[in-house]
């Protein structure tokens, strides 16, 4: 997994160069942590849809059941485009 923050920080001129990767064994105990487990169905959304499939793959890395993970393609560019569909705002 890579390590987004740092690459957003990079971006911004805040950080010198640097990918981190992380372990499948840290990537199972950051989505466990946030209570996803094997037994769920997962549906991943994004911007476009990119970014979505990367967590469809480390799901998949780490022993999730790909017959229960999906990738909502169109995400938030499809959804918050159309007049008709809801959104909550905090």
């Amino acid at each position: 997994m890579v390590d987004f923050e740092l690459l957003r920080a990079r971006q911004r001129g805040r950080v010198g160069w640097r990918l981190e990767f992380k372990s499948a064994k840290e990537i199972e105990a950051l989505y466990r942590s946030r209570g996803v487990t094997p037994a769920d169905d997962v549906l991943t959304y994004c911007q476009i849809g990119m970014r979505a499939s990367h967590d469809l793959f480390t799901l998949a890395l780490v022993g999730h059941d790909l017959q229960k993970l999906q990738n909502y393609y169109g995400s938030w560019e499809e959804w918050g485009n159309r007049a008709d569909t809801p959104i909550q705002k905090k």
